[in-house]
């Protein structure tokens, strides 16, 4: 065995396993349902089939035992901590790794870190809740570190988590910022993030993203958890014919995939959320066959 994988091996089998209790929702799992520019009902967010397979104590996939995945995880997590170190230093630092759990909804989560506010000019001083998060490409970042296709700002996952936070903390806490970090190139970017009863506004452009819409979603998780049934999946690994005619019609593909298409042959593309999901096997075996 050569040196590093055994090191690897060794770090994703340690012999004390976490005693982390699984049976709440996780902030960071938060979804909801949105109407796009076509007027179509999606889904943002954790799909509700993969918090049932969790929650049901379902093995993880082979990709979950990824030791170079969780070796970006861990590049990730050193990033974090050396800008917790510069925020400590810039003397707006109250706390970090704040453990978070709401009762009422049965939510389970940690804040990275609640800082003052420098610009603030009351007394107390103004506090504002912050997220830290690290990509691993400017342009592959969904428009949180540039402007994408889709404009500038945090990526869905990490609003809605960052929403049930200002929900929880909305009577102490109003502003929030997602900050964004590039692993390869050190680039930053801030959003900042407002919860509203219209919704959320986002570097002060509202959404119409209800919390209480993200809440609906987990009051539907547990209907399907007390009948023990398993809930539709929100995500499709591979699209059908019908769904490819409808995204080459609204010139949704590649020029690469609209060769591809019109040229007969078959183009085998679905959801990110699927490639990546650590259930994916137990969800759709012979998709994940055909990967």
């Amino acid at each position: 065995m050569q040196f590093l994988a055994y090191v690897d091996h060794k770090f994703m089998h340690p012999p004390i396993v976490s005693t982390r209790k699984g049976g709440s929702f996780y902030a960071s799992h938060a979804s909801l349902k949105v109407k796009n520019i076509w007027d179509e009902w999606e889904v943002e967010g954790t799909c509700l089939r993969a918090q049932w397979y969790r929650l049901k104590g379902k093995p993880r996939g082979a990709d979950s035992e990824d030791p170079d995945g969780r070796r970006m995880m861990d590049y990730g997590n050193v990033i974090h901590e050396y800008e917790i170190e510069r925020i400590k230093r810039s003397g707006t630092y109250i706390d970090d790794e704040i453990a978070f759990y709401d009762e009422a909804h049965n939510i389970s989560g940690r804040v990275d870190a609640i800082v003052y506010n420098p610009m603030s000019k009351s007394e107390p001083k103004e506090m504002m809740g912050v997220e830290l998060k690290t990509v691993g490409g400017v342009y592959t970042s969904g428009g949180a570190l540039v402007p994408g296709p889709k404009g500038f700002g945090p990526k869905p996952q990490h609003l809605l988590q960052t929403m049930v936070y200002a929900d929880y903390y909305k009577d102490g806490i109003s502003t929030w910022l997602i900050l964004y970090f590039d692993r390869s190139s050190g680039k930053s970017a801030q959003h900042i993030v407002i919860l509203t009863p219209d919704g959320v506004s986002v570097n002060g452009q509202l959404r119409d993203w209800k919390i209480e819409n993200i809440y609906k979603r987990w009051e539907l998780l547990t209907g399907y958890l007390e009948e023990d049934e398993l809930p539709p999946t929100d995500y499709t690994m591979f699209y059908n014919q019908e769904k490819l005619d409808v995204m080459l019609e609204r010139q949704q593909l590649t020029k690469t995939q609209c060769a591809m298409m019109k040229s007969g042959k078959p183009l085998a593309i679905g959801d990110a959320q699927c490639r990546w999901c650590n259930f994916s096997e137990e969800c759709d075996p012979v998709a994940c066959k055909a990967l």
